[in-house]
């Protein structure tokens, strides 16, 4: 059983791409439950189908209960592992839950997805799954070795490279619904790293996809203060990200964290689909994208950010081949399903 925050299609974040890869893998005779909450901030959508629960509450302490009794339902006439993928921050629904699971002897797995990982307590949680090197690190210095393991993510996004030259065209997305985060996720640093680019060659075109449309007006206003197209603004979801990534040269990665334990799943995606990527420092990851041949890393200001692109563009068939082999070889989704695959039974075995 699967259970996380905003689990239904389309499928966006981290966790619901998470899930959405491992069910697709799993083998055919294997039974299964996604048991989802509502994600206040959005709207979730309809379920695939009867093995997908909502549960009820839209409120935190609501959701949990809900949650509670929807697992305790789901799992009580058959034998469960339950697989948790969601924020570590969320210490209601995860103390409840995981300390049902234990008192009904229940195996439990935690995919942390989010940072603040010392936020939680993970006592009674049976394997604790990190993404990135820091994350891991942390964990392992909180919990028993034993239980913390390292599955880097995977990627359904998948498009192979052709020799035709996509034009000097650059992607962003990742845009937060909260406004506190719109510095730290690099969003005015975008469009300071535009104009730099168009100072030094004015043919650069970027897109700007959007999901957080409470930022809506704040984008438009900003798009509309650079020259006219030079960004092309989308606002709304997509679930064939393979689309865009597939249609442009180079992907935009800006933390403004470089301690940021999170991993980007649309730089592996981008990665998969030989998008080259243009990053700033945040961990482990955008080292092993730079030592690839797959994109550059650069100091999070436009001038480097710029001449970064520029660097990308100007070699745009090897980047994006160096992309798409280091898609293909480190973060195959059914590599990364079959890890979890081999969790799952020796937890079950146990």
């Amino acid at each position: 059983m699967f259970v996380g925050m905003d689990l239904f299609p389309p499928y966006n974040e981290i966790q619901s791409k998470t899930v959405h890869m491992l069910v697709r893998n799993l083998p055919p005779e294997q039974p299964f439950r996604v048991v989802s909450f509502a994600n206040p901030d959005a709207e979730m959508g309809a379920a695939p189908d009867a093995r997908y629960v909502a549960a009820p509450g839209r409120s935190r302490a609501g959701s949990a209960l809900g949650l509670a009794a929807t697992l305790v339902h789901q799992s009580w006439f058959r034998r469960a592992l339950v697989h948790f993928v969601m924020p570590a921050n969320y210490q209601a629904f995860v103390a409840l839950l995981t300390w049902l699971c234990h008192v009904r002897r229940i195996p439990t797995i935690f995919t942390v997805t989010k940072r603040k990982t010392h936020a939680l307590g993970f006592g009674t949680v049976s394997a604790v799954v990190a993404q990135t090197r820091p994350a891991y690190d942390e964990l392992r210095g909180m919990l028993p070795p034993e239980r913390v393991h390292l599955v880097v993510p995977g990627s359904a996004e998948t498009v192979a490279p052709d020799a035709r030259a996509r034009g000097k065209t650059v992607l962003f997305v990742g845009v937060p619904w909260s406004s506190s985060d719109l510095e730290r996720r690099g969003v005015f640093l975008f469009f300071d790293v535009v104009r730099e680019t168009l100072k030094r060659d004015p043919e650069v075109r970027f897109t700007l996809l959007n999901r957080a449309l409470s930022q809506a007006s704040l984008l438009e206003r900003l798009t509309a203060e650079l020259p006219p197209g030079s960004v092309e603004l989308q606002h709304g979801s997509s679930d064939r990200m393979s689309v865009w990534y597939g249609k442009h040269s180079a992907f935009l990665v800006l933390h403004g964290d470089g301690a940021c334990p999170d991993p980007p799943l649309s730089a592996i995606e981008a990665c998969c689909c030989g998008c080259a990527i243009v990053t700033t420092p945040f961990n482990g990851l955008a080292r092993d994208l730079v030592v690839a041949g797959a994109g550059v890393e650069v100091a999070p200001s436009p001038q480097a950010l710029a001449e970064g692109i520029l660097t990308v563009l100007g070699d745009e068939a090897r980047f994006r081949a160096n992309a798409f082999e280091l898609g293909r070889t480190q973060y195959d989704e059914r590599a990364f399903s079959a890890a979890y695959q081999r969790l799952y039974e020796r937890l079950q075995n146990e």
